[in-house]
């Protein structure tokens, strides 16, 4: 039995046209990631960033890839151009870790709430059971999951997702 050592990739794009409408010309990079972090240094000129993370497995010649992530580089989560999904809010922001999620929308409702650590794994999944009034609320105790540090909340729905950062400090 062989044991690989997990290969990872983080691809990003500035100013990505299906994450934000900007005039910049998007900007894509790829970097194979050595260690436990990746710093990314954000031009000026950057509206908005998307990224996702690749395994790099050693039978196939390309990554398999986490769903892409979109993020404003001014720290308002944000929705592919021309959807809706509703609105979503994360209170209090920054938390100790004990935090409101809140969706509200007449006729989409939400599925899932998947919370991200910086390096797009999955940390929390929080499944929405059914429920019928147009706004959804959850209040979460993450205090044992979550160290100090940003992450990423992704509001789940039928019709896409909504990414929001979280601070717990």
């Amino acid at each position: 039995m062989f044991l690989y050592a997990q290969i990872l990739v983080v691809e990003y794009t500035y100013n990505d046209p299906e994450c934000c409408p900007s005039n910049q010309h998007p900007t894509t990079t790829r970097v194979n990631v050595t260690g436990t972090s990746l710093q990314i240094l954000i031009p000026a000129t950057a509206y908005c960033l998307s990224y996702r993370v690749g395994t790099i497995c050693p039978d196939f010649r390309e990554p398999i890839w986490t769903a892409k992530v979109c993020q404003t580089c001014r720290g308002i989560g944000i929705v592919p151009k021309n959807e809706n999904i509703g609105n979503t809010k994360i209170s209090p922001n920054p938390s100790n870790g004990v935090t409101t999620f809140t969706f509200e929308s007449s006729d989409i409702k939400l599925h899932k709430i998947i919370i991200y650590n910086l390096n797009g794994i999955e940390v929390e999944i929080i499944d929405i059971p059914d429920y019928k009034e147009s706004i959804y609320k959850k209040t979460w105790d993450g205090k044992d999951i979550l160290k100090k540090g940003v992450y990423f909340v992704s509001f789940q729905t039928s019709k896409g997702k909504k990414v929001e950062k979280l601070i717990i400090k």
